[in-house]
């Protein structure tokens, strides 16, 4: 099952898990980091995990940046992951192969990466609940104005991708997710079905 780097999860609404979201829906630009009182008790400790902090990414179809990045510079936390509701919007998510990147800045939470060839891996993700893969260079290119509220327990980013997935296998849905924008959503907004080779509007956070 784990020949994916992002799996479509089975889960209730982002309202039962953090019950107060609304107040968190601000409208910025960029990541937020919140510590994990937010959520709601029943699921600190989902599936076993001590989820430690809560990442709420929210960026709009203006950002033009065109770059990559990790989620961790940490070299021993470097398998990084998290599950990640996304709302309002629709997304494209591009993972990039560590030789075909460059890195050119590292931030506090992430280190960037000039891209130099095309995603060894590209998933189309509509509004719900994603298992995410986050420890490649990945970007992800964003319609609407998706926010992406992730679920992180940094206790387990040494914990190795296959083993994350059997922890989640019976909330997995037994579906694969498209690698491409559906042709009904960009009919009519101005865009191309997005491919890798599609001009697109980039964001430097997932």
């Amino acid at each position: 099952m784990s020949n994916e780097l992002i799996y479509p999860l089975r889960m209730p609404s982002i309202e039962e898990v953090i019950p107060e979201i609304e107040k968190y829906k601000i409208k910025f630009q960029g990541v937020k980091i919140y510590g994990a009182d937010i959520i709601h008790p029943n699921w600190k400790t989902f599936c076993g995990v001590r989820w430690d902090y809560v990442a709420i990414f929210n960026r709009y179809n203006e950002s033009p940046d065109s770059y990559a990045h990790s989620d961790s510079t940490n070299p021993k936390l470097t398998k990084t992951w998290g599950i990640n509701f996304h709302i309002n919007g629709y997304s494209l998510f591009e993972h990039y192969n560590h030789e075909d990147v460059t890195s050119f800045r590292v931030a506090p939470y992430a280190e960037h990466f000039r891209i130099n060839a095309g995603p060894t891996k590209t998933y189309y993700m509509p509004e719900g609940v994603y298992l995410v893969n986050t420890h490649l260079p990945h970007r992800v290119v964003s319609y609407q104005d998706r926010i992406s509220i992730s679920l992180r327990c940094s206790l387990m980013y040494n914990v190795e991708w296959n083993d994350i997935v059997e922890r989640f296998k019976d909330y997995i849905i037994d579906q694969p997710l498209s690698n491409k924008i559906p042709e009904y959503l960009a009919e009519g907004k101005g865009i191309e079905p997005l491919t890798t080779e599609s001009k697109s509007v980039v964001i430097p956070f997932n």
